[in-house]
C-alpha cells in the first residue's frame, strides 16, 4: 500500500483507502456545509452547525464510496478484479485490473454507479418534499433532505457529464463503441471530453475573475478531466498497438539478477555499473524477491558491508506468465507503484518487463505502423 494511502475497511475483499489529502479536506467540507445549510446566521457556524455539517459531509462521501462500490461489484460479475477504491477530495477512484472489452459491459458498469445514488437521493428528496420526516430534532429534516439532493447530484454530474474519467465519458465510449469500434470511439470520447474541460475551465476562470468561491473548483475539475481523458486516450493507443504481442515477445531475456547473499555495497557498485535501480534476486533459477535503490538507500549505508540482500528483498511482487499478453504487462506497470515487471514460468525468471521495455516496443510498433 502507498503510504500516501490509509486502509480503512475491506468489502468482498476490496481495500477501501483513504488519500490522506482527504483528511486535510474533510473539515473544511464539513465547515462549508455547516455554513450553508445549517448555520442561522450568527457569523462562525456554533458547534450543533458543525456537527450537523461534519455529518453530511461524512455522508456524502459514504455515498461516494458506495458509487465506487456499486462499480466495483458489477465489475466483478464481469471477471474484473479491483486492485482498491481510494477515496479523495474530488471524489472516488476503484482501480480495475483492467475494463471489460464487450461495450455493454464497460456501459453497465459505468451506469452502475448512479444508479446506486438516484436509488438512494430520489426517495428521500421525495419523502423529504412531502414532508413525510417528523420534526423531532430541527434540523433532522435538513440533514436528511440534503442527504437526498447530494446523491441525486452526485449520481447526475457522473451521468450526465460525458467526460472521462466520469462516468457519462464511459457510458459514451461505450456507446459509440458499438458503432464504431474501441479505438475511434475512445479518440471522439476523449476529444469531447478535452473541449468540456476547456469551457468549464473557462468559465471557473471567469468566476474566479469576479470572486465566486466555486471557480476554483470548477478549475480543479476541468484541470481532473483534461488529463483524465489524455491519459485514456494514450492508455488505449498503447494498448492497440501492442496488439497481440504476448510478453515474451517484449521481455528482457537473462536479466542482471543478484544472490540474497549478496551484501549492499556490492548491489550499490552493481547499480552505478549497469545504471539499473531494480534487480530481480533469485537463488538458481527461482526468483525470490525484488530489490530497487529505494530498499538499499533505506539502510544506513555504514551497514552496507554487512547487510545482505536477503534482509531486505521484497518477497512480493508484479509477476506475469511469457504467455500474458503485453497489454497486461501494460496495465501493471501504469496502475501501480512499481517499475519492473517479473516474468515467471512455474517459479523459474525467465525474463522482466520495464516501463522502458514498453515505450520503446510502442514506439518502434508506431514506428513501424507509420
Amino acid at each position: 500500500m502507498a503510504a500516501s494511502n490509509l486502509t480503512v475497511g475491506r468489502v468482498r475483499g476490496i481495500p477501501i483507502r483513504l488519500h490522506v489529502t482527504f483528511l486535510l479536506v474533510l473539515p473544511f467540507f464539513a465547515y462549508i456545509m455547516a455554513e450553508a445549510y445549517f448555520d442561522r446566521g450568527e457569523g462562525f457556524p456554533g458547534p450543533l452547525a458543525l456537527v450537523w455539517g461534519g455529518a453530511l459531509a461524512v455522508t456524502l462521501f459514504a455515498s461516494v464510496v458506495l458509487h465506487e462500490l456499486s462499480h466495483s461489484l458489477t465489475a466483478m460479475r464481469y471477471g474484473v478484479r479491483i486492485k482498491s477504491i481510494t477515496l479523495l477530495p474530488i471524489g472516488g477512484v476503484s482501480a480495475m485490473e483492467r475494463m471489460p472489452s464487450e461495450p455493454w459491459q464497460e456501459r453497465r458498469i459505468a451506469l452502475a454507479g448512479p444508479v446506486v445514488n438516484f436509488a438512494i437521493g430520489l426517495p428521500i428528496v421525495a419523502v423529504t418534499r412531502l414532508e413525510l420526516i417528523p420534526a423531532i430534532v430541527p434540523q433532522f429534516d435538513t440533514f436528511v433532505g440534503w442527504v437526498g439532493w447530494l446523491n441525486v447530484l452526485l449520481g447526475a454530474f457522473n451521468l450526465f457529464l460525458p467526460a472521462f474519467p466520469m462516468d457519462g465519458g464511459r457510458v459514451l465510449r461505450a456507446t459509440l463503441a458499438a458503432r464504431m469500434g474501441y479505438d475511434r470511439a475512445t479518440g471522439w470520447a476523449t476529444g469531447i471530453g478535452r473541449a468540456l474541460a476547456f469551457v468549464m475551465g473557462a468559465f471557473g476562470f471567469v468566476m474566479l475573475l469576479r470572486g465566486a468561491g466555486g471557480g476554483i473548483w470548477l478549475l480543479l475539475i476541468a484541470f481532473f478531466i483534461y488529463l483524465g481523458a489524455n491519459e485514456e486516450e494514450r492508455m488505449v493507443g498503447m494498448t492497440t498497438r501492442l496488439g497481440d504481442l504476448t510478453v515474451e515477445r517484449i521481455m528482457t531475456r537473462q536479466p542482471e539478477t543478484l544472490s540474497p547473499e549478496a551484501t549492499l555495497d556490492v548491489v550499490f557498485d552493481r547499480m552505478l555499473a549497469t545504471k539499473h535501480l531494480h534487480f530481480p534476486v533469485t537463488e538458481g533459477d527461482r526468483a525470490l524477491g525484488v530489490v530497487g535503490l529505494t530498499d538499499v538507500a533505506s539502510v544506513d549505508r555504514s551497514t552496507h558491508p554487512t547487510t545482505r540482500v536477503r534482509d531486505i528483498l521484497k518477497p512480493t511482487f508484479p509477476a506475469l506468465p511469457p504467455e500474458a499478453p503485453a497489454a497486461d504487462a501494460l496495465r501493471k506497470l501504469s496502475e501501480g507503484q512499481d517499475d519492473m515487471i517479473l516474468v515467471l514460468r512455474d517459479g523459474r525468471l525467465e525474463g522482466i518487463v520495464t516501463r522502458t521495455d514498453v515505450a520503446r516496443i510502442v514506439q518502434i510498433l508506431g514506428a513501424g505502423a507509420g
